[in-house]
């Protein structure tokens, strides 16, 4: 499927018992949803992963719950980007990592994309204020050709620089080299 012919839709892949991740959709919800929704009112966003549902009731959210691995791709297939609207907490970016190696460009926090050596524009795209987040939204689900150039570029990335290939020896090397591989 051609990024064109996908949803009007974004994934959020991430638990809603994890409280950073609650806070971030609920922020987003109430903050940046509506400012999307005013120019494109088709707009959802399917928010998948376990636990509680603990959002205000809104036709625009999807709550999928904990998926199979096969069913999450599938999803990524089906929509035009991923939101990662981090506010608080740490972790190792894997919901961003996973959107970039499955082609879906990515609209994030600079918060929930710290810690990856990846450019912003380049990429994917960062916002730190709603009205910012909710701009880059809309250019993505309007503009096809960006998705591809964004999709491309991230891609490519992941391949070079996160591959199991590449990762597993030098993950392997520094075990050796803290003694762990006797």
């Amino acid at each position: 499927m051609g990024s064109g012919s996908r949803e009007s839709a974004a994934i959020f892949p991430g638990a809603l018992s994890y409280a950073p991740n609650r806070r971030g959709i609920e922020w987003f919800q109430h903050r940046v949803l509506p400012r999307i929704t005013t120019r494109s009112s088709d707009f959802k966003v399917y928010v998948t992963g376990g636990g509680p549902p603990r959002l205000s009731a809104d036709s625009r959210l999807v709550l999928t719950g904990h998926l199979t691995r096969s069913r999450l791709h599938e999803l990524f297939g089906r929509v035009k980007l991923c939101i990662v609207p981090l506010l608080e907490g740490g972790g190792t970016r894997l919901k961003i990592l996973e959107s970039m190696a499955l082609g879906v460009p990515v609209v994030s926090t600079p918060l929930g994309a710290q810690g990856l050596d990846i450019s912003a524009g380049t990429h994917l795209f960062l916002a730190e204020s709603a009205e910012g987040f909710s701009e880059a939204v809309v250019r993505l689900l309007a503009d096809e050709a960006e998705r591809d150039r964004l999709s491309a570029a991230a891609r490519e990335f992941v391949v070079r620089h996160h591959d199991c290939g590449r990762v597993l020896p030098a993950f392997l090397r520094l075990v050796d080299e803290a003694g762990g591989g006797n």
